[in-house]
């Protein structure tokens, strides 16, 4: 749904039916074909926030996703799931 997000919010489309266009065909060949913003790696703080969580959750270990949630809240201090992560701690 990232992908699906990042590729919309690059285009303004004159309608909906020119939005499902493009994503059809972008999803011809069965994936998302990465956006230049994608390839390019992203500097908006909340995206690089939600990217350490996503690496979080494969972290091998509860200490280094805890680090990772904690660089995310650092990041973006209204991350949520980095603030879903630190609320379960509290408990």
């Amino acid at each position: 749904m990232d992908q699906v997000h990042t590729l919309l919010s690059e285009r303004k489309f004159e309608s909906i039916d020119e939005m499902n266009a493009f994503l059809q065909e972008q999803l011809k060949d069965g994936t998302l074909k990465p956006s230049r913003r994608a390839q390019a790696g992203s500097t908006d703080p909340r995206r690089q926030a939600q990217e350490l969580c996503w690496d979080a959750i494969d972290a091998p270990t509860e200490a280094a996703a805890r680090r990772l949630y904690k660089q995310a809240l650092a990041l973006d201090p209204d991350c949520t799931s980095a603030l879903v992560f630190k609320a379960g701690e509290a408990r």
